[in-house]
């Protein structure tokens, strides 16, 4: 187990964004956190990755090593794309990063620096650092949130391709229910604040073989919409 969080609360203020939140993390896993706006998924990415201390509850881990993907890409305007990736960790080899680049999308992109790419392409670079971190354990903050639905399921598409090659565990925060679909071992559901857990789904389709209008994929979606407005929510 990489993670292990049992009742976790916490609050800012008066106001109480987490409600005994206990959630594992395995080797190897795509944890997806979904939940509406504001409800406090980021939160509880920073408290996984020790940014945040939480009033009550505890935290264990075995991690040596976390990277954070944000919703803004956080490049260095004055370093390539090559450069960009290659920064979090010098003793790769060439061939090492520009394969790396190729499973992103950003072949024949190398040598452009941030201001000449879209933000899909930006943010492929930042997912590309990431995993050149070498993290035993991504966590990302809705990475993919300032991009239109089907560009959003391209970056899905490549971003299982490079996990599937380099392993890490990966807990994704994000707000889209496809997304979590396409992309998570299991999907956790949040309520709105103070959030709580409300729902847990695993699904057992490997996810290159997932389709949305799949039978379970249907209805998975049919429930985690149901747990959302029971409880007073929407996404």
């Amino acid at each position: 187990m990489m993670v292990k969080l049992q009742d976790i609360c916490k609050s800012f203020g008066e106001i109480d964004i987490l409600h005994r939140i206990s959630l594992d993390i395995d080797k190897e896993e795509i944890v997806c956190i979904l939940g509406p706006s504001g409800c406090g998924k980021s939160t509880l990415l920073n408290t996984i990755a020790g940014l945040i201390n939480p009033d009550q509850g505890d935290i264990q881990t075995n991690i040596e090593k976390i990277g954070y993907v944000f919703q803004e890409d956080r490049l260095l305007s004055w370093k390539t794309v090559y450069e960009n990736i290659r920064l979090v960790d010098h003793s790769k080899s060439a061939e090492v990063l520009n394969k790396l680049i190729e499973e992103i999308g950003l072949k024949g992109f190398e040598n452009y620096f941030p201001n000449e790419l879209s933000g899909g392409m930006r943010q492929r670079c930042s997912v590309a650092r990431a995993f050149n971190y070498q993290a035993e354990l991504l966590l990302m903050d809705e990475p993919f949130k300032s991009l239109d639905y089907f560009l959003r399921i391209k970056m899905l598409k490549q971003l299982i391709n490079v996990w599937e090659n380099e392993k890490s565990s990966i807990c994704f925060v994000t707000h889209e229910i496809d997304e979590a679909l396409l992309l998570g071992d299991r999907v956790i559901v949040l309520s709105n604040r103070p959030a709580e857990i409300v729902g847990s789904f695993k699904i057992e389709t490997r996810q290159k073989d997932r389709k949305l209008n799949s039978e379970t994929l249907v209805e998975i979606r049919s429930q985690i919409i149901d747990l959302l407005f029971e409880s007073g929510n929407s996404i």
